[in-house]
């Protein structure tokens, strides 16, 4: 926000810091519970964009997404949204798909004989079949989430700050 509409909004910016500041040392329960709502809507928000990218519904995948306790940190309030599913880095981050020709009790293991086989390589294992790589890229409701969220927080946080200087700050 530092130049908008030709006005130096920089100080403006420092203000805002300082009475989160002060906020969080005066009023340490309201600046707490505030960031636990904020995490709480992570995880909302994280949930929801998680169903949009998925197919398969177990339930697994959404089960597993938490929120933590609000802890301090260098002086300052943080929590985590984390989503505990043994395969949520799959989801997020791709994998390579290994079809197999097997019933489907097998699945993930390369009958012997196939056509199938993996490429070694100084990143992550990748499985081609004939000439044609297998990888299902990730699909980042991670990241997707942390960006949006990202956005909003400061202006979550500057009403915050609004309704406790409506309440009285000191």
């Amino acid at each position: 926000m530092a130049v908008q509409n030709g006005f130096d909004l920089h100080e403006l910016d420092e203000f805002t810091r300082d009475l989160v500041d002060l906020a969080q040392k005066q009023f340490p329960k309201e600046a707490r519970q505030f960031i636990q709502k904020q995490g709480t809507e992570g995880r909302k928000r994280l949930r929801a964009n998680t169903r949009a990218v998925t197919k398969k519904r177990t339930g697994n995948l959404l089960r597993g997404i938490q929120r933590g306790k609000a802890t301090k940190y260098n002086g300052n309030y943080q929590i985590r949204v984390m989503n505990t599913a043994p395969h949520a880095h799959l989801i997020e981050y791709g994998h390579s798909n290994v079809k197999t020709r097997a019933g489907s009790g097998s699945q993930g293991k390369i009958p012997t004989g196939s056509p199938i086989q993996m490429v070694p390589g100084a990143g992550s294992p990748v499985f081609v079949e004939g000439d044609k790589e297998i990888w299902v890229p990730g699909k980042h409701p991670l990241d997707k989430t942390a960006s949006e969220m990202g956005r909003e927080f400061p202006r979550a946080a500057e009403e915050f700050v609004d309704d406790l200087l409506r309440k009285g700050l000191g």
